[in-house]
């Protein structure tokens, strides 16, 4: 919106007023139009349009990683705007399920598509891999004894946690 404040020629601005900022921007002061400064030194001579600047917040999202480990520890993202998460290194036995507002998974989920608009630290929650089982398969003719000169085998793994399957690794070997 646009006020109007009268200054006598070749005079200051008896205080430079404030001004308040949109939502997630900081106001830097008030430029004229060839982008000086307005300082309470500043001397009108003629009709004179001034203009706010403004700056979009930066805000600083930190990482806690519990009782596994992140790399980077914290970052910066602009109000408004999305942050590509970084994946922590669990403890042994434990799976990555999220960032979370909350600790132990309490709170409101954070992804890479969650909008930022303030500072922050979030969280990681794991579960505990409940079970791990091993299939092998390989060819009938693999049998003790058997002259097979050559041929492939498959090795299995499934790790589970209390929420579902958390990898499958499929091993091939030759023989």
């Amino acid at each position: 919106s646009e006020n109007t404040k009268t200054v006598e020629h070749g005079n200051t601005l008896d205080a430079i007023p404030s001004c308040t900022a949109p939502e997630g921007y900081t106001f830097n002061g008030w430029y004229l139009e060839d982008n000086t400064e307005v300082l309470p030194s500043t001397l009108f001579t003629e009709s004179t349009t001034l203009y706010a600047h403004y700056t979009k917040n930066i805000y600083t999202i930190t990482y806690n990683a519990g009782s596994g480990s992140v790399t980077p520890t914290s970052t910066t993202v602009e109000h408004g705007n999305t942050l590509a998460l970084p994946t922590p290194t669990p403890p042994a036995n434990y799976s990555f399920k999220g960032w979370y507002t909350g600790e132990n998974g309490t709170g409101t989920k954070v992804d890479n598509n969650t909008i930022f608009n303030g500072n922050m630290t979030i969280y990681a929650y794991y579960k505990v891999i409940t079970s791990c089982t091993y299939t092998k398969t390989a060819p009938a003719d693999w049998t003790i004894g058997n002259a097979v000169t050559s041929g492939s085998w498959y090795a299995v793994y499934n790790c589970v946690d209390g929420v579902g399957t958390i990898s499958t690794c499929t091993f091939k070997g030759t023989r």
